[in-house]
């Protein structure tokens, strides 16, 4: 069993990562991709997030009926910051021996991992795998050889991915609902007709 996992708030869910979660399961040849919306991102604890309910329903609505993605709400049950560390220690536990874990991340994350919660665990329960644009350095990544031992450098190098992005994010989105403007293309139809129907991002 081979299974990514992709993170994060979802504040809402979009074409891009559906994009990755596709483009990561073909590359890697995962036999599924699990998506966990956080409760409390460690590194967004300041910033208000949408109810945790209306962000999993969202995820359910935009990957219904595609073969392969499934949705957890594990971290949405625990109390404190989600740590990934925790949700792939579960998941192992969950799914059994002869299980390979994937965590897809986008390459900014990447810079940051020597500040996640016992990274150096977690990088011997998976495989991190920075999701990377095209013409991205990969030797950027030894920035992080002063943080990180130089083993773990060199997984990182080795299992990025390079995926040409969709340009659209959910702050763009945030600011378009706001502004009363077209969403259409940004998120799957189910996706815009929920966030209009619970007048969600509306200020």
């Amino acid at each position: 069993m081979r299974e990514g996992i992709l993170g994060g708030s979802f504040d809402p869910i979009h074409n891009g990562h559906l994009h990755v979660a596709r483009e990561c399961r073909t590359r890697l040849a995962l036999d599924r991709v699990l998506f966990v919306p956080a409760r409390v991102p460690p590194h967004k604890q300041s910033a208000p997030l949408t109810d945790a309910r209306h962000r999993l329903e969202m995820v359910r609505l935009a990957i219904d009926g595609i073969a392969g993605f499934e949705v957890s709400d594990a971290e949405l049950g625990r109390t404190g910051p989600s740590y990934t560390v925790d949700t792939v220690a579960a998941e192992l536990t969950r799914l059994g021996e002869g299980t390979e874990i994937f965590f897809l991340m986008g390459a900014d994350q990447a810079f940051e991992l020597h500040l996640w919660h016992d990274v150096r665990k977690l990088s011997r329960l998976c495989t991190l795998v920075p999701v990377t644009r095209p013409g991205f350095v990969l030797d950027r990544l030894d920035e992080l050889k002063p943080h990180l031992p130089a083993g773990m450098v060199r997984k990182l190098k080795s299992a990025a991915t390079e995926i040409p992005p969709v340009d659209v994010s959910s702050t763009e989105i945030r600011r378009r609902v706001r502004a009363g403007e077209s969403i259409s293309g940004l998120v799957p139809p189910a996706v815009a007709e929920y966030i209009r129907t619970h007048k969600l991002y509306r200020d």
